[in-house]
Parts: structure tokens; C-alpha cells; sequence
């Protein structure tokens, strides 16, 4: 995405990893947010948590949502949730697949109908003034929730992936989403 807007992330910008934002039980975003605070970084990519934080305590501005189409053409595709497992989980354990996917769609359906019961949750994982917030981000990306990973999206990974050098030709479809099980997750 620097490249697109005309940054060289090779020479105009340092990229690295975000002090303190690593091991169990650490949110990335709120790491990220107190090391801008601190002025360890001057800026970070995160989830919503981490830009709320930034934002409502007043030391960071948001620059771009790439969900909501911000930035360059196709910036859009760049982020998405999705479920990872292996080949090998899918074909010994198809069962245990299909729960996971019943559970993921099924607490996405539950927090948008009442994103309030996160925030229990959400005060056992987070400091009080973060879990506070949970209700009213789960309110605000509600509409980005779904377990569909559209073509779109793994054409736009391809891209990204080979452009960066980690692969010479594309993935297909079929080899990245597990569309075997896309009844679980496509509208009826």
C-alpha cells in the first residue's frame, strides 16, 4: 500500500516490530497504542482496538481505514478476518471443522445482534478503559463481520504476496479458502 501512494517502505520509512506487542495475552493494537503514546513509533497499522485507544486518548490520528475503502484503489482488499488451519486439521477432523465455523458465524451473529455481550468478556482480556470500549467497536465494524473470504480478496493476497516477492504465480481459490464448507458461511 506505501508503494501505491508513491513511499518507499525500503527507504522512507522504518518498519519494525511494535515494542512490547508480542506473547500470550498481549493486544497487539494496545501495545501499539502505548508505544505511540511513549513515542517508541511514530505510527502503527491495528486492529480497531488499537485506533480507538489512540484516537479517544488524543495521541494518535486515524489516517486510514482500509476496510471502509481509504487509500489507494483496492486498499479495501487488503485486510480481512479469516480462520486458519491446515490441510491436514480439514481432512482427519472435517467434524471438528465444521463446529468451528458453526461458532465463528454463529458468535458474529450474536455480537451484532447485541454487541453489549462482549463486554464481560472483554473485562476478564483487557484493561477496564479498553474493555469499556469493546461494546461500541463490535457496534462500528458489525458490518465487517462474516466468514466468507471472497475470490476478491485471495486475488488481491496474490498480488500483494507476489509483488513482495514470497511467490512467483498465484494460489488458487480452492487451494487458500476451504470451499468445501462455504455452506456454512454463504447465505442461504
Amino acid at each position: 500500500m506505501l508503494t501505491e501512494i508513491g513511499i518507499n517502505p525500503d527507504t522512507d520509512v522504518k518498519i519494525g516490530p511494535i515494542p512490547a506487542a508480542a506473547g500470550a495475552g498481549v493486544s497487539f493494537g494496545v501495545s501499539a497504542a502505548k508505544a505511540l503514546e511513549n513515542g517508541e513509533i511514530d505510527a502503527f497499522w491495528a486492529n480497531g482496538m488499537g485506533s480507538d485507544v489512540a484516537l479517544k486518548s488524543g495521541i494518535g490520528t486515524l489516517v486510514l481505514d482500509a476496510r471502509r475503502g481509504d487509500g489507494p484503489k483496492g486498499a479495501i482488499d487488503y485486510c480481512f478476518s479469516a480462520w486458519v488451519t491446515t490441510e491436514k486439521l480439514i481432512k482427519e477432523n472435517p467434524g471438528l471443522v465444521r463446529a468451528s465455523i458453526r461458532a465463528i458465524t454463529g458468535a458474529q451473529r450474536a455480537l451484532a445482534a447485541d454487541p453489549a455481550c462482549a463486554t464481560p468478556i472483554a473485562k476478564k482480556l483487557f484493561p477496564a478503559a479498553e474493555a469499556e470500549m469493546i461494546a461500541d467497536l463490535i457496534r462500528r465494524d458489525a458490518p465487517f463481520y462474516s466468514a466468507d473470504v471472497p475470490p476478491n480478496k485471495i486475488a488481491s493476497m496474490n498480488r500483494f504476496v507476489r509483488d513482495i516477492g514470497l511467490l512467483s504465480k498465484d494460489v488458487a481459490y480452492e487451494q487458500v479458502v476451504a470451499t468445501e464448507f462455504s455452506d456454512l458461511w454463504k447465505p442461504a
